[in-house]
């Protein structure tokens, strides 16, 4: 029977060899795995180029884009390949004609003005009907807008733009807004990481209190943990590099690490049950618990891995949609999560159960 804990019966099976090469070469096997994990993760080095939601095709949310950007070009042409931002102001009672109007502006954007490959249009330098797009005077008072142009990739734009947004300040009896193109698609950008920063300081430490009341001991608990962890920084680093190649959005990181922590915390839980079973019954024998573990619980969590996966891949075929990319991300995840499930548990098994960790 399959479900047998007999040994002999699992001998000579892929899986099992698998087990025992493991645990015979853990150290190399670990050696290997952080190398590769390091390996993955600089390519975050490399910044991530992130696409929008939708691409081409004829679709109608294509179209009006389209539409928006011959409408608001100047010489009517596609405008989407400009980068830059616009510095939105408003006063009471002044406006742009003004000297201290124009030398707060000057001085907000002087950070960008020095910039060789940045040009600034302000408003009153403007006239006729280009000045009617700049400026607008109502009862709440005069509101004018400064176009700050980056001649540049849109990549290297939004890397400027991080460097020097921070600068931008204007006096408090001013309201500003820093807005359209790059400063748009920046926040949404540094939203998105500071949830994911603020959503792991919370599960974090949180699934460590509950995987240490589950375990008992809290190295047991850290292998499930460091295995998220891993997960998440090797596919995160695929991933940024895989946007530099092609289209990808923002959206891959969120299931990286929604799905990434989750998964490999469900595939290591699999993994210690069954290697704590497996060393009850013959604890002086953890290279044949380990093999066992491997060829029962670890040829689940393979298969499990691979079904999910190629479920994941479905996605792919919805184009001009983020759902492509919560493919890649997802697919990426569960699918490091299920090596390093593996590698983790048995480069860890002997050290951990030697020093009376995985004991209940």
């Amino acid at each position: 029977m399959e479900s047998s804990t007999d040994a002999r019966m699992f001998e000579g099976r892929a899986f099992y060899k698998l087990g025992e090469f493991t645990h015979d070469y853990r150290k190399q096997v670990l050696a290997f795995g952080i190398l590769a994990c390091l390996g993955m993760a600089s390519l975050m080095a490399m910044g991530p180029d992130w696409s929008e939601a939708w691409g081409e095709g004829d679709l109608e949310s294509v179209e009006a884009i389209s539409t928006m950007n011959d409408a608001f070009s100047e010489d009517g042409s596609d405008s989407e390949s400009a980068q830059g931002f616009v510095y939105l102001v408003r006063h009471s009672t002044l406006n742009d004609t003004s000297e201290l109007w124009q030398q707060e502006v000057q001085d907000a954007l002087a950070g960008f003005a020095k910039l060789a490959d940045v040009s600034i249009e302000y408003s009153w330098e403007t006239s006729g009907d280009e000045r009617n797009e700049f400026t607008l005077e109502r009862d709440d008072g005069f509101w004018a807008q400064n176009k700050v142009v980056f001649n540049m990739s849109r990549k290297d734009a939004k890397i400027l733009y991080s460097e020097h947004w921070e600068s931008v300040e204007i006096d408090s009896q001013f309201d500003a807004w820093r807005t359209d193109k790059t400063a748009i698609e920046f926040t949404f950008d540094n939203r998105i990481q500071e949830d994911l920063v603020k959503a792991e300081l919370v599960s974090g430490p949180l699934s460590l209190i509950i995987l240490a009341i589950v375990f008992g001991t809290l190295i047991a608990a850290l292998l499930p943990v460091g295995v998220g962890i891993l997960t998440v920084v090797s596919a995160m680093g695929v991933t940024i590099w895989l946007s530099n190649v092609t289209d990808v959005t923002q959206y891959a990181v969120n299931i990286i690490s929604l799905i990434g922590i989750g998964v490999s915390i469900d595939y290591s839980l699999f993994l210690v049950n069954r290697f704590r079973e497996e060393m009850g019954r013959n604890p002086d024998d953890i290279r044949t618990a380990t093999a066992m573990t491997v060829a029962t619980a670890g040829k689940a969590v393979f298969f499990s891995g691979v079904t999910v996966a190629i479920g994941l891949m479905g996605m792919l075929f919805f184009t001009n949609t983020s759902l492509p990319s919560l493919g890649i991300g997802g697919t990426l995840a569960v699918t490091i999560a299920m090596i390093y499930s593996l590698l983790g548990f048995t480069c860890s098994s002997r050290t951990s159960w030697s020093s009376n960790q995985y004991r209940s």
